[in-house]
């Protein structure tokens, strides 16, 4: 049997050996004795659940891998996954992209099981930047961008509305239930729907408030066509003002495979159909050396 995690932590997890059995999520006493105590086996299970709660920011940060899918293991032909990691009593984050065989199997299996994330992510980006953009695109982008912008801009215009209707509205309410009730339960009844709309109405201010700041945005710092050309033929640039789900849509645009190969010390990028017609010419093919 080979010890991979999933195997290993069922061994570790499964209650047979303490002379139960577990059927439909129910456990039961066994016919079987038990060969692990009660007290050893209790403490293997706290030790899993501290590793699990202290690996919650890895499992939460693996959509920080813009690579993820994209970066494989050239020595193993396995998908190397994205990984966070920290230090106790430190407040840094180190991100990798780890070989799935090292990860499962241990990292004596593979030459280099891990790459620094970010070091990686910038390396290859470097690359795309040394291309020449297809003037299409460019221009295809640019028009998507404004479009962007003022579909943006008309949405938020429409909720805008909205929301100033149903403050008005709210508003109208709250005067209408201001005066006391003669009845105790229908004063009682007012109290409880006067507390309802008041915190509407601060939700819904709330709201309103943002949605005019980010209008006011739009309306004087919305980039021209210039700028917007000038910011997508500097994709270094470009990279640092994109959210995390923005980097992963363009390198899967751009990227097929990329593929490191632990003895050699290279990445190999291997551009999709859709980057090799808006990106001139070939496949870089670079030491990662500069990216580690």
């Amino acid at each position: 049997m080979r010890f991979i995690k999933s195997v290993l932590h069922a061994l570790l997890t499964n209650r047979i050996y303490l002379g139960k059995v577990t059927y439909h999520d129910q456990v039961y006493e066994g016919e079987h004795e038990a060969i692990v105590d009660p007290e050893t086996f209790e403490r293997v299970q706290q030790r899993l659940r501290r590793n699990r709660i202290n690996a919650g920011d890895r499992v939460h940060g693996r959509s920080a891998g813009v690579l993820a899918g994209l970066i494989h293991c050239a020595s193993c032909n396995s998908a190397m996954t994205h990984s966070v990691s920290s230090q106790r009593r430190q407040a840094k984050r180190y991100r990798y992209y780890v070989c799935s065989k090292a990860s499962k199997r241990g990292r004596k299996t593979c030459p280099r099981p891990s790459l620094p994330a970010e070091e990686v992510e910038r390396f290859i980006v470097a690359q795309l930047q040394s291309l020449t953009i297809d003037e299409d695109l460019l221009s295809e982008t640019c028009n998507r961008v404004l479009q962007s912008v003022d579909d943006r801009h008309r949405d938020l215009g429409k909720e805008r509305s909205t929301l100033v209707a149903a403050v008005h509205q709210t508003e109208k309410a709250i005067d209408a239930l201001s005066t006391p009730a003669d009845d105790h339960d229908r004063d009682v009844a007012r109290l409880q729907s006067l507390a309802t709309l008041t915190d509407q109405h601060r939700r819904d201010c709330q709201r309103l408030d943002a949605v005019n700041e980010q209008l006011q945005v739009i309306d004087t710092a919305s980039p021209d066509r210039v700028a917007i050309l000038r910011a997508v033929k500097d994709i270094e640039t470009l990279w640092d003002h994109l959210t995390i789900g923005e980097r992963s849509r363009l390198m899967s645009l751009l990227i097929e495979r990329i593929e490191h190969d632990p003895v050699e010390g290279n990445l190999s990028i291997t551009l999709s159909p859709a980057g090799l017609q808006s990106l001139s010419t070939g496949t870089p093919n670079s030491n990662p050396n500069a990216a580690e």
